[in-house]
């Protein structure tokens, strides 16, 4: 059975506040039950500081120092937080869907930069990330009885649509 669970929206740009410590700590006995029962869990809102340099063109070069080659630029500040929350997804997405272990985000106080560098933090949304690019229907075989079948199709009933929505209700996904 799998389970996914998202944190709640934080604070993007700036320091981390306690609020993140309070959700992880308000979540632990939600994951240590999911854990228990075997379930896969899937985090799917991360937040990571990234180090922010300055060009002497006015874009920003954009590097995440806790994922491997995870970096990017952009040609202003809008531009560059935009290039920079979509590496990260694109990098983590990858890492979820490739079984790799997602690496803990560093304290962002603890990154030392120069004068030309800021860290601010960065967050994205794999799950967002997985339901816009894995939208492609696959056809799926299934048995139900007879009765059942015709008793629907006299109905009208649209099969996708409530196996879909079954699906989403057993494991927990809100659209």
């Amino acid at each position: 059975c799998s389970v996914v669970y998202s944190f709640a929206p934080l604070l993007i740009i700036g320091t981390i506040s306690s609020t993140y410590s309070k959700i992880k700590r308000r979540h632990v006995a939600f994951i240590a039950f999911c854990a228990w029962k075997g379930m896969k869990l899937i985090v799917a809102k991360y937040v990571y500081p990234a180090i922010f340099t300055s060009e002497n063109d006015g874009g920003y070069s954009v590097l995440f120092p806790d994922i491997e080659s995870c970096y990017t630029c952009g040609d202003n500040m809008p531009d560059a937080l935009n290039m920079a929350e979509d590496v990260l997804c694109l990098m983590l997405y990858d890492m979820e869907k490739d079984g790799k272990a997602i690496p803990a985000p560093s304290n962002s106080k603890a990154i030392k930069t120069d004068d030309n560098s800021f860290v601010s933090l960065v967050g994205c949304d794999t799950e967002f990330y997985r339901r816009f690019y894995e939208n492609k229907s696959v056809k799926k075989t299934l048995t139900i009885p007879m009765w059942l079948n015709e008793r629907a199709e006299r109905a009208n009933i649209n099969f996708s649509g409530v196996l879909q929505e079954a699906l989403k209700t057993q494991l927990h996904i809100q659209d």
